[in-house]
């Protein structure tokens, strides 16, 4: 770490990245390392303010190569450039990452999630496609399979709002030293953060000696306080499959409790019995209220400390008496709010049942992987750690998901 947070400062300086006044460093903070602020920092202020022709960028596919390994073939060649800010900058990069998405499949298995294995397997099988187009060469696959995993994991979009001056093409992807430094906190934990209507934690500016690239905070830090921005990515599956890494516990983290709309409504088992009209209708005013969210997983889901989110007013549809359908239609009835204390315990009761079922399914309790985890954390064996504890956090969102419903019924009977 000492060694890391040395070359920090040295090549901050050397290639004059700004403030002048350096205000940031590298520290080890219990067992990974993050960028702490040296002075107090207000609001809106430029962290790290980096060259914009540092930046490695890719705006249009011109080939059959995707957008990151174009991207990690330029980090590659100006690695190796003895000229290129890179090749001093390289030190600063992690030597692997444990992003799931390039995991075996038996390590995937782990995960005790076939939709999040299934996404990261996807996405590896993509790389290994394209590691396979750009090069024949068994020795350089490695090399492309790293550089890949870094431009997964620490690369930046720039949009029209991160841009306005309109310095570069919008939805450029770009690789910026320095900025690639900053670990991730959900906006939930960073008042007035990419999460809540401000924008992204970074922005593109013109300056009298060109445009630059700058990391800005979304809230004052104490000196010493770590600085972190917003990935753009909340949930643990999310995160594990693109950095690397689970959040415990993570405020914005979903499990989904059914895959799409059409697993919902395929599932009646709890829900009481209505006229063919009724169920004919039920299914566009759930499509209806589903819509703007894909009707995905995670808006299926119940979230970290226990509510359900978009599910609720689907849920709340579904069970509707064929009198309350008939008001739903009429918009007389806001599925936002409770429909009536007998549909609200009936649906607390579904969502109570499926959770329990979900549980059922896995082939470990939370307490037996709490135990695995208490044993086998300082083995090092990165992979089945992560899995560990991402299940772990699953197993608890649906714990807490039954208490947190069974004390709501508990509340409506009185």
């Amino acid at each position: 770490m000492h060694i890391a947070k040395q070359q920090y400062s040295t090549a901050y300086d050397s290639l004059h990245i700004e403030p002048c006044d350096r205000i940031t460093d590298l520290e080890n903070l219990g067992g990974y390392r993050g960028v702490c602020v040296t002075t107090d920092v207000p609001k809106d202020a430029a962290l790290v303010s980096v060259p914009w022709e540092y930046a490695l960028v890719v705006q249009d596919e011109q080939s059959e190569l995707h957008w990151d390994t174009l991207l990690a073939m330029q980090l590659l060649e100006k690695m190796r450039d003895p000229n290129s800010i890179w090749r001093e900058c390289a030190h600063l990069l992690p030597r692997r990452v444990a992003s799931a998405c390039l995991w075996s499949d038996q390590a995937l298995e782990e995960l005790q999630d076939r939709r999040t294995s299934q996404e990261a397997a996807n996405i590896r099988d993509r790389f290994l496609r394209q590691v396979d187009l750009a090069t024949s060469h068994a020795s350089q696959r490695g090399a492309l399979l790293w550089a890949l995993s870094m431009v997964h994991s620490r690369s930046f979009v720039i949009t029209r709002n991160e841009d306005p001056s309109g310095i570069t093409a919008p939805g450029t992807r770009a690789l910026v030293p320095f900025a690639d430094q900053f670990n991730h906190a959900p906006a939930k934990r960073q008042r007035g953060s990419h999460g809540d209507g401000e924008g992204a934690p970074w922005r593109l500016v013109r300056a009298p000696g060109g445009a630059r690239f700058e990391i800005v905070t979304r809230q004052p830090l104490e000196r010493g306080e770590e600085a972190t921005i917003d990935y753009g990515h909340d949930t643990n599956a999310e995160l594990l499959v693109s950095y690397g890494f689970v959040l415990a516990p993570n405020p914005s983290d979903v499990v989904p409790l059914y895959a799409d709309v059409q697993e919902l409504l395929d599932d009646d088992r709890w829900v009481p019995h209505c006229s063919v009209r009724s169920q004919r209708l039920k299914e566009g005013l759930v499509h209806d209220s589903l819509q703007g969210t894909a009707g995905s997983g995670d808006q299926l889901g119940v979230r970290a400390g226990g509510s359900a989110h978009h599910a609720l007013s689907a849920l709340r549809i579904l069970h509707a008496t064929d009198q309350e359908t008939e008001k739903l239609m009429s918009r007389y009835i806001d599925t936002t709010q409770m429909v009536s204390a007998a549909n609200e315990l009936s649906v607390f009761q579904h969502i109570v049942n499926r959770c329990y079922e979900l549980l059922d399914e896995l082939p470990t309790t939370m307490e037996e992987d709490r135990e695995l985890l208490n044993l086998e954390y300082n083995i090092r064996d990165t992979q089945h750690n992560l899995a560990l504890q991402y299940r772990l956090e699953t197993k608890r969102t649906l714990n807490d998901a039954v208490v947190y419903h069974e004390k709501l019924m508990e509340t409506l009977r009185g």
